[in-house]
């Protein structure tokens, strides 16, 4: 299936064909080279990064989540607070899920990033 090149990420137009050949199959993966789409991204990082260097409000980011929610933090706990928010989400009881599928959310995770609206 590798001679059918990469499936490119571009943050839309991934089929189940290409999530299942990078899954199952460990197809190949890159990222577009489109200047507009990684701008985007880049855009998008930079937004959070004034937001926190600046001390603003943005629930998950610089306050607390949920019923704490009306608890800001500082900047310089901000980095902190989303380690701790994956660490978190990291955890879990049962077995662990099958690498195909982790492989899977990734991949779709890695392309949503691509749409420039995740920070």
């Amino acid at each position: 299936m590798d001679s059918l090149g990469p499936v490119i990420l571009c943050g839309k137009g991934l089929t189940i064909e290409n999530v299942i050949a990078v899954a199952r199959y460990k197809h190949s993966v890159e990222l577009t080279n489109d200047y507009r789409i990684l701008k985007g991204m880049i855009d998008s990082c930079e937004y959070i990064l004034k937001i926190v260097s600046e001390s603003q409000v943005l629930y998950g980011v610089t306050t607390l989540f949920g019923g704490m929610a009306h608890r800001s933090i500082s900047s310089n706990e901000a980095s902190e607070l989303q380690e701790n928010l994956i660490c978190t989400l990291k955890t879990g009881a049962g077995s662990f899920i099958p690498l195909e599928d982790s492989r899977a959310a990734m991949l779709l995770r890695a392309n949503s990033h691509l749409l420039g609206v995740s920070g």
